[in-house]
């Protein structure tokens, strides 16, 4: 195979010599290509999803800017995007001494990241061989990363490839990321599972849990936390019908998602999720949300989305 010219945007990084078992480069080599000054992204094939920009629109996963911006209550505080050193506070929800950020810095992929595989220290050796394997027309299983959902490892779910959408580079409601849910917490397919590995609720014993899982949401009346990882009933929330990327929903089985721009809560299928709520790289709004949780609570694109009848 011949060598592509872009080949040096990541295997340049990597001259120097790398001490194994040990974090390496941070977030810098990620930055050569998922910045939008480098990634010049029009959601179409062949572009790059970039996550730290200050002009355009924000796409899926939010945006790494607002942290600088704000603070890290804004986004999560990754090296090579942010400068603002570590954490003064640990992850909500997080029980576990081998992951202290304020320590330690956060990185985009390996024990301390998100993405790759986890339980490899070096963000270098955890996204290995991920981005010559990635094939967008293939559903993604799980079973390796580059055949996980984003390169989450063992995650599961369906990216909108259609040009002009990609990565949500515009969305409506028939064009979108379909996100994988689950009824369990212990799902490891579920994207929530991936945000427990961190975020997990002191009485399920810290990453073993979903921070918003049963154990760690309370009961009814009022909830302590909002939950996730269960399908949403009927009854208030059966006049959300019509997917809003905005607050968008998981499903149980993918497969049944057959119109992507249908919500129908009577069936089961849809499920609450960490991002249904929540950004995954950054937000303008505090705790990450994806809207202003006191401002214009009566409109779409807010709690009301769901809670339309109460």
């Amino acid at each position: 195979m011949a060598l592509d010219t872009n080949c040096d945007k990541c295997h340049a990084s990597y001259k120097a010599v790398v001490t194994k078992g040990t974090q390496d480069q941070g977030a810098g080599h990620c930055t050569h290509c998922h910045t939008a000054i480098h990634a010049g992204n029009t959601g179409k094939a062949g572009s790059t999803p970039y996550v730290y920009h200050n002009t355009g629109a924000d796409l899926a996963g939010g945006n790494f800017y607002y942290v600088g911006l704000h603070g890290n209550r804004h986004g999560h505080n990754v090296d090579g995007f942010t400068d603002i050193g570590p954490d003064t506070i640990n992850a909500p929800g997080l029980n576990d001494p081998s992951l202290n950020f304020t320590s330690i810095r956060l990185t985009c992929a390996g024990k301390y990241g998100c993405h790759g595989d986890r339980t490899k220290i070096s963000p270098r050796e955890a996204m290995t061989g991920a981005h010559h394997a990635y094939n967008p027309a293939k559903a993604s299983d799980g079973k390796t990363v580059a055949t996980s959902y984003r390169f989450l490892s063992g995650v599961t779910g369906r990216e909108m490839n259609e040009d002009g959408y990609k990565w949500e580079y515009k969305t409506a409601a028939d064009k979108h990321n379909e996100y994988q849910g689950s009824d369990n917490w212990r799902d490891p397919k579920s994207i929530s599972y991936l945000c427990g590995q961190c975020h997990g609720s002191d009485a399920l014993g810290g990453s073993t849990g979903n921070f918003h899982g049963a154990a760690g949401t309370g009961g009814k009346s009022p909830w302590l936390r909002h939950p996730t990882d269960i399908p949403i009933p009927d009854g208030e929330f059966s006049g959300y019908t019509e997917y809003n990327p905005v607050v968008p929903v998981a499903r149980l089985d993918l497969a049944r998602a057959k119109n992507s721009s249908e919500v129908n809560v009577s069936s089961g299928n849809e499920v609450v999720m960490c991002l249904s709520c929540h950004r995954a790289h950054g937000s303008p709004y505090p705790s990450i949300l994806r809207f202003a949780y006191d401002a214009n609570m009566s409109s779409s694109g807010s709690c009301r989305t769901c809670h339309r009848n109460h």
